[in-house]
């Protein structure tokens, strides 16, 4: 006698069915994880900051003159284009500007004139400053204040020349030019000029550079 399933027992089957379905299909190969994009992009390193420009305050920094630019003058409200090539620097005593440490070489520095009449005294430590400053060895000679030679006029500036020979600077034998300017507000400007013997064209390269001088 053949026994039909139940009714009944259908719905548990299928449900049976399902369960071992699902289950096999859980317990099945699991699909690998998507990888991650490459990034083919190039690492841009960021560029270094600029160093901050000299002040040319020594001449271990390396200063060279060009043209239209101005140096101050320590001590006085003026400044001056130094020989264009020419390693400068503009210090707290003095500005000065060379082509070497043994060849022609230049400076200027602003001191003060409390009285007219005594002037002598603070214009002899203006030029020791320089001599200091470039290295420059008088000797014995000395600058005779009263005796004055050429003038020159720059603008509103009236100077006097002196002319000091046998100067030496490094071992090398040279001329000294001397300018001095008429006080004016308690206030005077020095300048040196030193060229050797065996150069003949510094001379007028720091004449033009002197002709420069103004405010800033």
């Amino acid at each position: 006698m053949n026994r039909r399933p139940s009714i009944l027992a259908l719905p548990f089957a299928l449900a049976l069915g399902l369960a071992l379905a699902t289950t096999v299909a859980a317990c099945g190969p699991k699909k690998p994880p998507k990888a991650d994009p490459v990034d083919t992009q190039p690492t841009v390193e960021p560029e270094p900051p600029k160093p901050p420009p000299p002040k040319c305050e020594s001449l271990d920094e390396k200063c060279e003159a060009v043209g239209g630019k101005k140096a101050r003058i320590a001590g006085s409200a003026l400044a001056v284009e130094p020989v264009v090539g020419w390693t400068y620097a503009q210090g707290e005593k003095a500005t000065v500007a060379q082509t070497g440490a043994d060849t022609a070489c230049f400076g200027l520095t602003g001191y003060d004139v409390p009285d007219v009449k005594k002037a002598d005294p603070p214009r002899q430590a203006a030029l020791d400053v320089l001599v200091a400053e470039l290295g420059l060895t008088l000797g014995k000679v000395k600058v005779n204040w009263k005796a004055a030679g050429d003038k020159l006029e720059v603008g509103a500036l009236k100077l006097q020349l002196w002319e000091v020979k046998d100067v030496t600077r490094s071992g090398k034998k040279g001329d000294l030019l001397v300018v001095n300017s008429a006080p004016s507000d308690g206030k005077a400007l020095l300048g040196v000029a030193f060229v050797p013997k065996d150069d003949d064209q510094s001379g007028q390269k720091i004449m033009k550079s002197i002709e420069t001088l103004g405010v800033p």
